[in-house]
């Protein structure tokens, strides 16, 4: 500071206010080197005297306290301020102010540190010399102070943290100590003080080692965090690093270090370190089903389940419980294809147990029926495996499991369901129709008109190759997205299954014929476009108008509604799933068509319910289809006869020889075709001719259970002020009694209130601890409200939540937070009042 500076704040603090109780200001003010000394007289007082201390302090005292006891005075002392034994103006200098020059003590009075902190600031000299880290610390608008504090400030200024952040400090720290350069952390040896950092990781974190090294910190922590959870053997080489104190500091460190990149990296460098491999080798996987502070965990579970699937070890409820429980594990995303190709394998080979690996025959009617409630599962989980299987990106492991897969789905489900069903149908070859099922040719008859003659306007959705399996779970969909009624309902659908035909089916007309060169036609008109079938609608229903999907994709609101005014019956074509499937280059792409098709139905249901104003939905198919993953050999394909015929497809024949065809079934065409001589051949079972040029995986137009159950997905858009059909989470309450915390870790249960059905969906919510202000005070727990079963037992929860060590007013309240995962703003949070009240509550000044 120049003299006018120090001339300046002295005639401030001389004329400030006195404080209560007193009547004037004094000012000590020692310079310690004499740096002021030859020139001390030049500054000019305004409301004050200057006495300068020289072997003179008995008559300074008596100056000040007897002659002039309401005069301000300004003592100054070229020399160190003696210790309080050797000052004899010490009971003065207690009341009184103290002024100093120096650097350290401008920036104490500037900052208002208490003058018991000098040393912690004086060390500090070179990063207060600076003006940007000087302005940064100040930033952060610190009231109180103490070592700790002045230390984490320091830190977090250094590494440009918002806030003094000691979390932060230790998070970015162990990321810097990654990288080859380590700028951070030169600039902390630099500026700031390395020991600070080491001091605050035994005192805060409970880092046990002497050594310095952020390797060893880094496994230290990452070792702490491992033994909340970990409940198997810890080695006696590696206890030293989890020491004696609790952990409770280091797993929250490590949980929110976690959502930072570099975190990866770190723990697949730690695990190599400590050889985890080797150490949880003979761990049972309960031991850890809980813990993910590496992802070697996750491989290592993976590898296991996947190992026991694949040798058929039988547990699989054990194994599906283990994988849902992983769903809350940190590095789940980055294993899901792993986790979800196991979950549908083992839920396929589950399902393949519950039938005793046999195939219930009967009647075409019970089989049928049969399918609808429960066989359909076996394709629903074939299809989720083998999507999740090829998503995985290098599953070379996984092939074993696959062949297991492969084998259980074509050897046992579709070869037994085909050889029952083909049994079944013997009597229905003359005559292809279900006495309890609307046949798909009467879809106009049956259902389009009972909406028209109730006066309803109907949209029809028909989405090529859409099979029963995949229409349950569009229907889940729909379900879950929209206010409104959803139903599932079947027809019976024609034979052969193949597009055109299918497509004939489901329009209005009295005769479906076929001509010379094989194409379909209904009352004579022709069917294969969207502008022939629009003729054929408008015939019979004059207010009516056909569209594709790819249409409506670009049309605006005015647009659609422009088109659909007026009209009673509006026809959607969709074409995804066969339009990849039929394609030998795409074929393999048909379950990822699948999934991109449930999106696409979703939304054109919403569009056509926001923006067309519809209010009765329906979605239908032409066919279903049949894949498999490996194709028919060759040599197991049905040779195609060289007989006069038709049309002749992969899954099909029509003729009108009789000549017998071994290993076909014929069905005459005459349940369709008044009076046709036609016969429809099909291989038997999901067999296939011999047709070149053609995809073999991706199968339609025989007559499997797969390929003729059709699928009516009902929706009625509800417009009433009512919430009954409103989709809604279901909801999770805190059953723990208690709403004390008496220990830095503790444990509560949760219940989710309703099963997940119909309108009830599920919640993904994040529980955890926070102050008055918001503040979060514990670990994060995610709890997944799925549960679709009846059973108590099975919708009930238990978290574990380890507090930040801190100190706990008990009178103060604390909230235990419930917050919707999914939800951008606080209006579905739940908050729940709680005491903290430790046995042992340690104040870390922060």
């Amino acid at each position: 500071m120049n003299l006018t500076e120090v001339q300046n704040v002295l005639n401030a603090m001389l004329s400030a206010k006195p404080k209560d109780g007193q009547k004037r200001n004094i000012v000590f003010w020692y310079d310690d080197d004499g740096e002021f000394k030859e020139r001390i007289a030049e500054i000019e007082l305004k409301s004050a005297k200057l006495l300068a201390i020289n072997n003179n302090s008995f008559y300074i005292k008596y100056l000040i306290e007897v002659e002039e006891p309401e005069t301000n005075f300004l003592v100054y002392s070229p020399c160190p301020k003696p210790q309080p034994r050797d000052n004899f103006l010490i009971d003065i200098l207690k009341y009184s102010k103290e002024f100093s020059a120096d650097s350290t003590t401008v920036i104490m009075r500037d900052l208002k540190i208490d003058p018991s902190l000098r040393t912690v600031i004086k060390k500090y000299a070179v990063f207060f010399g600076n003006k940007d880290r000087y302005k940064k610390f100040s930033s952060y608008g610190l009231t109180k102070y103490n070592e700790q504090i002045i230390d984490t400030a320091v830190l977090s200024a250094l590494l440009k943290l918002p806030a003094p952040d000691l979390e932060g400090v230790f998070k970015t720290v162990l990321a810097d100590g990654l990288l080859a350069d380590g700028k951070l952390i030169t600039d902390i040896s630099k500026f700031g003080d390395m020991d600070a950092v080491w001091r605050l990781a035994g005192d805060i974190y409970g880092y046990p080692l002497k050594d310095k090294d952020l390797k060893l910190l880094a496994i230290s922590m990452c070792l702490k965090h491992m033994s909340v959870t970990f409940t198997g053997s810890i080695p006696d080489n590696l206890k030293k690093f989890v020491g004696e104190t609790p952990a409770n500091a280091a797993f929250l460190l490590i949980e929110n270090f976690k959502n930072i990149p570099s975190y990866t990296e770190l723990a697949e460098s730690i695990a190599e370190d400590i050889k985890l491999p080797s150490l949880i080798k003979e761990t049972d996987t309960e031991c850890f089903i809980e813990t993910d502070t590496f992802p070697l965990f996750d491989r290592e579970i993976i590898r296991r389940v996947l190992e026991n699937l694949t040798h058929k070890a039988g547990e699989f409820d054990k194994y599906i419980k283990q994988i849902k429980e992983r769903r809350k594990s940190h590095f789940y995303k980055n294993y899901e294809n792993e986790y979800s190709a196991l979950y549908y394998a083992a839920k396929l080979l589950s399902l393949e147990r519950y039938f005793g690996k046999e195939i219930k025959g009967g009647n075409a009617i019970d089989l049928y029926e049969r399918y609808k409630k429960e066989y359909y599962l076996f394709d629903a989980y074939y299809r989720k495996f083998i999507l999740h299987y090829d998503r995985i990106q290098n599953n070379d492991d996984f092939i074993p499991l696959f062949l297991l897969i492969e084998n259980t789905y074509i050897n046992f489900f579709l070869s037994e369901l085909s050889v029952k069903w083909e049994a079944a149908t013997t009597e229905l070859r003359s005559q292809w129709v279900l006495s309890t099922e609307i046949s798909q040719q009467n879809f106009c008859k049956r259902v389009v008109s009972s909406y028209l003659q109730r006066g309803d306007k109907l949209f029809v959705i028909i989405s090529d190759g859409l099979r029963y399996e995949v229409a349950h779970e569009l229907c889940d969909q729909l379900n879950t997205e929209h206010k409104g009624v959803v139903s599932l309902d079947t027809m019976f659908g024609v034979i052969p299954s193949y597009t055109v035909l299918g497509m004939a089916a489901l329009l209005p007309g009295e005769d479906i014929s076929i001509s010379d060169t094989g194409e379909i036609l209904v009352d004579g008109m022709q069917t294969k476009s969207t502008e022939n079938r629009a003729e054929i609608l408008k015939s019979k229903y004059p207010k009516s108008v056909c569209m594709t999907f790819d249409e409506i994709k670009t049309m605006s609101k005015e647009m659609l509604r422009t088109l659909t005014v007026g009209q009673d019956l509006v026809y959607v074509y969709h074409n995804n799933i066969d339009g990849r499937g039929d394609n030998s280059s795409t074929e393999k792409q048909v379950f990822e068509a699948v999934e991109q098709s449930i999106s696409e139905l979703t939304w054109l249901v919403r569009k056509l319910k926001n923006d067309g104003n519809a209010t009765n939905i329906l979605v239908t198919a032409d066919h279903g289809f049949i894949y498999r993953r490996t194709a028919l050999n060759e040599n197991d394909k049905t040779p195609k006869e060289l007989i006069p015929h038709l049309i002749a497809k992969k899954r099909f024949i029509l003729t009108a020889d009789k000549k017998e065809i071994d290993g076909t079934s014929r069905y005459s065409m005459s349940y369709l075709m008044k009076d046709s001589a036609l016969d429809a051949v099909i291989p038997k079972g999901t067999n296939c001719y011999k047709v070149s040029g053609t995809g073999n995986n991706y199968v339609h137009g025989g007559a499997s259970l797969q390929e003729v159950v059709i699928p009516v997905v009902k929706f009625k858009n509800d417009r009433s002020g009512s919430d009954k059909l409103k989709v809604k989470k279901v909801s999770v309450s805190l059953t723990s009694l208690t709403r004390k915390i008496t220990s830095m870790i503790t444990y509560l249960e949760f219940f989710q209130n309703e099963v997940v059905e119909d309108k009830w969906i599920p919640v993904h919510l994040k529980a955890y601890f926070a102050d008055e202000e918001g503040n979060r005070i514990s670990n994060e727990n995610i709890i997944i409200a799925d549960s679709r079963s009846k059973e108590f037992a099975d919708r009930t929860f238990k978290e574990k939540f380890t507090l930040k060590s801190g100190k706990y007013d008990k009178t103060k309240p604390y909230y235990l937070v419930l917050a919707d995962e999914e939800e951008k703003i606080d209006s579905n949070v739940q908050k729940i009042k709680f005491n903290i009240d430790l046995l042992f509550n340690n104040d870390l000044g922060l």
